[in-house]
């Protein structure tokens, strides 16, 4: 398995249920396509491996929460709340050790009917 699938996977596991998150989103959960739907989703956006040497990988990989017909704040909140739940997080991955985890950057963009908020992570996991 590549260290962004593992990473993704991890992610996933720590923030499936958690109350904080749900409360601002729709449910405690990450999901692979975005909806038309009302309300707050958060769905993963691009991943890039920036660099694999010597079994070391750099990876980053973005969560973007869209928040359709809610205020904008809902989804600053839900990207900020998964930011929490994950900057430096000590996951388990699937063939791989987490090195480290952090939030790089937090972006928010609005036009007349959506908020997004754009979370950036960056990793660094080794094979193992």
């Amino acid at each position: 398995m590549t260290p962004i699938l593992a990473l993704r996977r991890a992610i996933l596991a720590r923030i499936a249920g958690d109350a904080a998150l749900a409360a601002v989103a729709r449910e405690a959960a990450i999901h692979d396509e975005p909806s038309a739907a009302e309300g707050v989703r958060a769905t993963f956006g691009r991943a890039a491996l920036l660099s694999d040497v010597e079994g070391l990988a750099v990876q980053e990989i973005e969560v973007v929460a869209t928040a359709r017909g809610a205020a904008a704040s809902a989804a600053l909140q839900a990207a900020d709340r998964i930011g929490a739940l994950l900057d430096g997080a000590d996951l388990a991955l699937e063939g791989h050790a987490l090195v480290s985890l952090r939030v790089v950057s937090l972006r928010a963009a609005r036009d007349e009917r959506t908020a997004v908020a754009t979370l950036t992570l960056r990793a660094a996991t080794e094979a193992r």
